[in-house]
């Protein structure tokens, strides 16, 4: 399979559309190439855009690790860089993002959009990659350092992004989610089960 492409980015403010990403890496079926990519470089990623106060405090958290003493505060200074660093240190002793998009491949719920590496800390995670199904589904996996954390991540992400718990699903197993999300016009229910049952059998 291949490796998750990393975004690039190069303001504070497409840094906040950079973590927008996530959600709609579980969210909203692209409507258009405008919006397909999780966050574009430049000018272009202002154009139109409305910074999500939850996005943006997530963007100042980034900003002091990366002023912090740290030897790799260095690495986090942009998210780039920090997706860098989360890719580099993934958690061990986890279901593997890889094998959770080859299980749902073979059970037919393949990603064709992505899969795309998003920026972890937004969900509590240590990793997290996504992207779509052909029928839309948005689907996304997040690595953690404990079950323990796993399960408050999914506390946090259905607090934080509450607007889409009616069309969301997020399923744990050991320090890994899972997370489903249909649209309002096509909630995708079969699309969930069959790759929910094929998370169950990792």
């Amino acid at each position: 399979m291949n490796h998750p492409r990393r975004l690039t980015v190069s303001s504070a403010f497409a840094s906040a559309l950079a973590l927008a990403a996530l959600v709609s890496a579980s969210g909203c079926k692209r409507e258009s190439s405008a919006s397909a990519a999780p966050a574009t470089t430049g000018a272009a990623a202002t154009t139109g855009a409305v910074a999500d106060p939850a996005h943006v405090a997530a963007v100042e958290t980034l900003d002091r690790m990366a002023e912090s003493d740290d030897s790799a505060a260095a690495s986090m200074r942009s998210i780039a860089g920090r997706m860098q660093y989360e890719a580099e240190h993934r958690p061990t002793g986890t279901i593997k993002a890889e094998d959770v998009f080859a299980a749902l491949a073979k059970a037919g719920v393949a990603v064709t959009d992505g899969p795309r590496q998003y920026v972890a800390v937004v969900a509590g995670a240590e990793y997290c990659v996504g992207g779509q199904t052909a029928d839309g589904l948005g689907v996304a996996v997040c690595e953690y350092a404990s079950a323990d954390k796993a399960k408050a991540g999914k506390a946090a992400v259905e607090k934080r992004f509450a607007q889409l718990n009616g069309v969301r699903d997020i399923v744990v197993r050991g320090a890994t989610t899972l997370t489903l999300t249909g649209r309002p016009d096509a909630p995708l229910a079969s699309s969930k089960q069959l790759a929910s049952a094929a998370f169950a059998t990792l």
